[in-house]
């Protein structure tokens, strides 16, 4: 190779090295942009669903700790009125009725929002509640093993049980199941949360194409926000198992 080749040759080696050189860097910053557009995402979500869950126990408090207990108040007194027209007696008694009725209903709406059970006794005993009450309402048959947990926060707490009640109104809803087998353990490692149901299945990719799979979204949203790992499986026919792993131990 003589001189003039070996000028060229350095010359085309050094605008490839240097092209190398900036289309490795443009392809970082494309990946570091994309990664900063998710964690904003999900800063975005986690703000959006903890607002929303403040919002929700703001809302059962007053239902629970002001509006029942006036309602009760309004009820003594209409019941201490002396009426002795047997017709005035009787619309005494029913609005009495109607006030007990809007007293539970308060209740249920509260309770929906945010469980006491959940928030005094722990999510263990919030998710039996909720499942008996699925099982007095929703006629199909419901086997569940929930252990205690250990060390959860209130906050994680929270989130693990919007996901169990998304997965079970989604199945309960859609599924046309008989009969859903809920398993909730931890080890040392994990919380591992189970439901799987015996319905028609479906196909969960074309759910977030079709429909942007609310539900789905919502579920996965919270299982970020857990550090949680999501696992679908469902074909037709032949019914769905969502399982949800949460570690114990923060990522590094």
């Amino acid at each position: 190779m003589d001189e003039q080749e070996a000028k060229i040759y350095t010359a085309i080696l050094i605008v490839s090295v240097t092209i190398g050189i900036i289309i490795f860097y443009f392809i970082l910053s494309i990946v570091r942009q994309q990664r900063k557009n998710a964690q904003l995402y999900q800063s975005k979500i986690e703000a959006e669903i903890t607002t929303q869950e403040l919002e929700r126990r703001r809302i059962a408090s007053d239902l629970h700790d002001e509006l029942g207990p006036l309602l009760s108040a309004v009820k003594m007194k209409i019941g201490s009125v002396d009426i002795s027209n047997s017709e005035d007696q009787e619309m005494i008694s029913q609005s009495e009725e109607h006030i007990d009725r809007i007293v539970r209903r308060m209740r249920e709406i509260a309770n929906d929002l945010m469980p006491h059970s959940l928030l005094r006794q722990g999510i263990a005993t919030g998710m039996e509640e909720f499942i008996n009450d699925l099982r007095k309402t929703s006629g199909i048959k419901i086997n569940s093993s929930v252990q205690t947990l250990k060390h959860l926060p209130e906050e994680k707490s929270v989130h693990l049980y919007r996901i169990f009640q998304e997965i079970l109104h989604n199945s309960i809803k859609h599924s046309g199941a008989k009969e859903i087998n809920i398993d909730l353990n931890q080890d040392e490692k994990l919380i591992r949360l189970m439901v799987k149901d015996d319905g028609k299945g479906f196909d969960y990719r074309k759910v977030f194409e079709e429909n942007g799979g609310h539900g789905l979204r919502n579920i996965s949203s919270r299982a970020d926000i857990l550090n949680g790992d999501l696992y679908i499986e469902s074909a037709n026919n032949q019914g769905t198992t969502i399982t949800l792993e949460i570690p114990l131990s923060q990522p590094n």
